[in-house]
């Protein structure tokens, strides 16, 4: 499995790519403001994108979806002209209240009688998040979600392929410490991303120390932790963590 890092900033943020993230070019979770700069720089097409996971509803992890579905309808009118043509249906998960909040997104973006906005809801299916439920996906990835800690209602994401039940791949989003993160940091997931946007302990944000201080000694020995999220180009050093780098590939297999 590739994941493709789009960005590491968070909503403070000080000129950073904002955090979002690919598996295998086809799985996008979250789509925020600069989505579509994001992917074009790492070379993904949104005609590869087969799915979008939405963690929250925070401005800087949906309020891309606009754009990126408008691209998407542009593409398939000037498509539909072709002599061989296969519409793209696309997979929208997401916390409850998913098409309440699409729907009042597309319409502040445009027009709310453009026809954009019924397209949409025609070549996308909506999946409301159900937590501890595992997701098969066409591509052969199968998705599990998790609570974190952070309003509003927030996912963490666990990835892993068909023929395992280990998850390779798991990920925090936005969620200060508690220990009801450790079902997370146990799964055995050889590649974590966790959210590092706080500061000391006990933040409403994940901070660099407790990182280092509660999450690194529970990892086994062959897992790796990026460190994301963040508002500046990352300085912290000390104990070893290691941040996301924008716009790489890291594999898990």
């Amino acid at each position: 499995m590739k994941i493709t890092v789009l960005g590491i900033g968070g909503f403070r943020n000080e000129g950073l790519s904002f955090n979002a993230y690919c598996l295998d070019r086809k799985i996008l979770v979250d789509t925020p403001p600069d989505i579509l700069q994001s992917l074009a720089k790492t070379g993904i097409k949104l005609t590869d994108i087969s799915a979008i996971v939405l963690t929250h509803f925070h401005g800087d992890h949906y309020f891309g979806l606009p754009f990126l579905l408008f691209n998407l309808y542009m593409e398939a009118q000037e498509r539909a002209k072709e002599a061989v043509y296969q519409e793209q249906r696309l997979t929208i998960f997401g916390p409850p209240g998913l098409e309440q909040k699409i729907r009042q997104i597309l319409s502040l973006a445009i027009h709310p009688d453009h026809a954009y906005i019924p397209w949409c809801f025609e070549h996308c299916e909506l999946v409301e998040i159900s937590a501890g439920f595992r997701y098969r996906l066409d591509s052969g990835i199968w998705l599990e979600f998790r609570h974190s800690v952070h309003s509003p209602e927030t996912f963490s994401v666990m990835a892993g392929l068909a023929d395992s039940e280990k998850p390779l791949f798991a990920a925090t989003s936005d969620t200060k410490w508690d220990v009801s993160l450790l079902p997370l940091f146990d799964s055995g997931a050889k590649l974590f991303l966790c959210d590092s946007n706080g500061r000391g302990f006990g933040d409403v944000h994940m901070s660099p120390e407790e990182i280092v201080h509660f999450v690194l000694p529970r990892l086994s020995g062959n897992a790796r932790l990026l460190a994301t999220h963040v508002s500046r180009t990352p300085s912290f050093q000390a104990g070893g963590l290691e941040f996301a780098v924008p716009f790489s590939d890291y594999q898990v297999d």
